[in-house]
């Protein structure tokens, strides 16, 4: 379905790499995501390496080296707290690939 060096996702889920301070990878099963958000990054979120950021303090970026060069982000409410963040680096066809499957905002 799609994959690149930050985010993969297949017939079930979405898998996350680099995730959290342990750069681990997470894996979110699409029946756990209640919904989807893209949104634009801006200035500080371009920059941000890892984390919540300013503003989005409940979204939780996962480690991304090219993020600057990336203007979208998804971020993946699960319900938690924290909703993990990604940057593909396709993000419509990543948006594509989860559509259908994700209640998308």
């Amino acid at each position: 379905m799609y994959e690149d060096n930050t985010v993969h996702a297949d017939d079930t889920g979405i898998t996350i790499n680099r995730y959290g301070v342990t750069a681990a990878k997470k894996r979110i099963l699409f029946d756990e995501i209640r919904s989807a958000t893209v949104f634009d990054m801006g200035v500080t979120g371009r920059w941000r390496l890892i984390g919540a950021g300013p503003g989005r303090i409940r979204s939780w970026y996962n480690w991304d080296p090219s993020r600057r060069a990336k203007t979208k982000a998804i971020t993946i409410d699960t319900g938690g707290f924290f909703h993990p963040t990604v940057t593909p680096d396709d993000p419509d066809a990543f948006i594509s690939a989860i559509s259908g499957r994700v209640n998308l905002t």
